[in-house]
C-alpha cells in the first residue's frame, strides 16, 4: 500500500497526490509543486497517507518550499483576491443572481480566477463572466458547487470528531446509497448517517465489501442457530460491534460475538 502526501492546489477544490520527498514537509506546510508542466502553489493537507491504489494524474512532485519570488506571488494572490471578491459581490447586484459566493481562488500564475459558488437553482452567469473578465482583466471561470463540494471546499468537523474527509483526501466523490447503511445496521438513526453538506456520510462506503462478505457468510435473522449456552434463533445483527442477537429456546435473548457464527456448524 503506497504512502502519498495529500495536497490542496491553490486552496480551492482540487486534492493531489505526491510520493514522499526529502524535504521535511508537515501538514499545513506550502509548497511549489509541478502539475501538468505548470508551477502551482499548494497546502499539505496530510503525510503518511496510505492509499490503496492510485491514478497518475492524481500525481505530482514538489519541487521546493516557497522562495522569495513565490512568497511575493503569494501575497499578490491574496491582495487579488480580496479586489475580485468585493468586485464579484458588486455585479452580483447588478445582476440580480440567486448565487452565494463560497471562496475565491485566483491562480498562482495571477492570470486566472475561480469563483466557487452555490445556488439551488440552474444560474445562467454567461453575462457576469464577461463583466468579470473586463473589470478584473483577467480569465474568469464560475464554478457551481453542490453541497457536497461546498463541505470538501471549506471543511469543518464530521459527527466522528475529525476534519471531514471530503477536506483531507477524497479526489472524487462516489455513489452513497441509503442500501449501505441498511447493510451495516445504522438505519435505526438516520440523522447520525448525515455529514455535515446533509447528504449521507462518504465513510459508509469505506469498509463495505467487509460488511457484504460477512452478509453471506453470517446467517440472516430468522435463522435456527447453534451457541454455546444452547440453541436458538437469530433476531437482530449489530455488525458494527461485530454481535449477533440471538433469542435462546428457553425464552431469554443473548448477545453473542459473530465469530463463533463464522465457522462450520453453528447452524441447526
Amino acid at each position: 500500500m503506497p504512502e502519498v502526501l495529500v495536497i490542496r492546489i491553490a486552496q480551492g477544490l482540487e486534492l493531489v497526490f505526491s510520493k514522499p520527498t526529502d524535504l521535511e514537509i508537515q501538514t499545513g506546510d506550502q509548497v511549489i509543486v509541478k502539475k501538468e508542466d505548470k508551477e502551482e502553489v499548494g497546502k499539505i493537507i496530510r503525510t503518511h497517507f496510505l492509499i490503496t491504489s492510485i491514478n497518475e494524474k492524481d500525481m505530482v512532485n514538489i519541487l521546493r518550499f516557497p522562495n522569495e519570488s513565490d512568497k511575493e506571488k503569494i501575497t499578490k494572490m491574496e491582495e487579488v483576491k480580496e479586489e475580485a471578491t468585493n468586485i464579484f459581490q458588486d455585479l452580483l447586484k447588478e445582476h440580480h443572481l440567486p448565487i452565494k459566493l463560497i471562496k475565491t481562488v485566483p491562480s498562482f500564475g495571477e492570470n486566472k480566477i475561480v469563483f466557487y459558488f452555490f445556488s439551488e437553482e440552474r444560474v445562467d452567469f454567461r453575462k457576469m463572466v464577461k463583466d468579470l473578465a473586463k473589470k478584473l482583466k483577467k480569465r474568469v471561470e464560475l464554478w457551481q458547487i453542490n453541497q457536497r463540494e461546498r463541505a470538501k471546499l471549506l471543511g469543518g468537523m464530521g459527527p466522528c470528531g475529525q476534519v471531514t474527509c471530503c477536506n483531507r483526501f477524497i479526489t472524487e466523490f462516489s455513489s452513497i446509497g441509503v442500501n449501505m447503511a441498511k447493510i451495516q445496521g445504522l438505519l435505526v438513526s438516520p440523522e447520525k448517517i448525515l455529514g455535515i453538506c446533509g447528504r449521507l456520510m462518504c465513510c459508509l462506503r469505506y469498509e463495505l465489501d467487509l460488511y457484504e462478505e460477512l452478509e453471506t457468510k453470517l446467517p440472516k435473522v430468522g435463522d435456527k442457530v447453534k451457541t454455546p449456552m444452547g440453541d436458538g434463533t437469530v433476531s437482530g445483527k449489530n455488525l458494527i460491534k461485530s454481535t449477533l442477537l440471538v433469542k435462546l429456546n428457553d425464552g431469554s435473548e443473548k448477545v453473542f460475538p459473530i465469530d463463533i457464527f463464522l465457522s462450520e456448524g453453528k447452524r441447526t
